[in-house]
């Protein structure tokens, strides 16, 4: 039984490792885009 629940719990785990690499890379963006406003 604990198998199955690890299991079940893994993927949302990897799920929000991803939604955490997407909001770490889109911060990144908007920060890169308002430097190069910043210098324009």
């Amino acid at each position: 039984m604990s198998k199955t629940k690890s299991n079940k719990k893994q993927p949302k785990i990897k799920k929000l490792l991803k939604d955490r690499l997407t909001l770490k890379k889109m911060v990144l963006l908007q920060q890169i885009l308002k430097s190069r406003l910043d210098l324009f």
